[in-house]
């Protein structure tokens, strides 16, 4: 493994400390007021001692073209168990080691996890990318260390990186231009799950993207309807004006898939498996 996750002891110091600011200067992220701080930070700890220990699983899950009817790529999934070897809640445990500073001190280390498990494969993989990694820090900088050194073995071309949903970036110049950075290299970008969080319609106008994914809500009315609510049209349309296609998540099978295709004109279906050979 080319990236190092941190020790089990640094995870507790760094608890440990950030346990320490909050009693004595308070709470520095909203977020934590919603949670029992001792149970939130020994989840953070045990979501770690889980990677450390190699108690997870890589799944993929196809995005179908509708229209070629195969396989255009795959998204690589997390899956962790505890140590009764019960799966973990994965949404729930990255976004409390994101509530503690510490999933963008991990990512490099499940970056390089996920991006080797795709040489397996040969399809274009994609990799859930959270919005806190982005931000301009020194944890971005060893992210894209990551991202450079993987690129300078392999190509970087089949690469997706997707912007999660889970908080909120502002499509800044300064954020524009480190995307850019990281295209160079050869990578593409998507944003994630659209209709369910914190992304707007500018994040689709300025950030440069390869694909809007569309969440479950909107993926689901588009599948058993012919009309679309007007702010979906609004969104479908600067897509289609932008060139950036659009891909509808939590379809089921290759036949909702083409009836997106003929309704809406959505060429891509992520599903939860590759259809049969006919």
């Amino acid at each position: 493994m080319s990236a190092s996750l941190l020790s089990n002891q640094k995870v507790q110091q760094h608890l440990d400390q950030k346990m320490f600011e909050i009693q004595t200067k308070g709470l520095t992220k909203p977020e934590l007021r919603k949670v029992d701080l001792k149970k939130d930070s020994a989840l953070a700890a045990d979501v770690v001692g889980a990677l450390r220990a190699g108690r997870f699983a890589l799944v993929r899950q196809p995005i179908w073209d509708a229209a070629d009817k195969n396989t255009h790529f795959e998204e690589v999934l997390l899956r962790l168990q505890d140590s009764q070897g019960a799966e973990m809640p994965i949404f729930d445990s990255l976004m409390c080691l994101d509530r503690w500073d510490l999933l963008a001190e991990i990512m490099p280390f499940l970056l390089t996890l996920q991006l080797e498990h795709g040489l397996t494969h040969n399809h274009a993989t994609s990799l859930n990318i959270p919005p806190s990694v982005l931000l301009p820090t020194a944890a971005r900088e060893r992210f894209y260390q990551a991202l450079q050194s993987f690129a300078h073995e392999r190509p970087a071309d089949d690469v997706i990186l997707e912007i999660t949903e889970t908080a909120y970036i502002e499509p800044n110049q300064e954020l524009i231009d480190f995307m850019k950075q990281v295209s160079e290299l050869g990578y593409r970008w998507a944003l994630d799950d659209f209709g369910d969080g914190y992304h707007t319609f500018d994040h689709i106008e300025q950030l440069p993207l390869s694909y809007v994914k569309l969440a479950k809500d909107i993926s689901e009315q588009l599948q058993f309807s012919e009309d679309v609510a007007p702010e979906i049209k609004d969104m479908m349309d600067l897509c289609k004006k932008l060139d950036v296609p659009l891909v509808a998540e939590h379809v089921p099978d290759a036949d909702m898939a083409a009836r997106l295709h003929a309704w809406h004109g959505i060429r891509f279906a992520q599903m939860f498996a590759v259809p049969d050979a006919e």
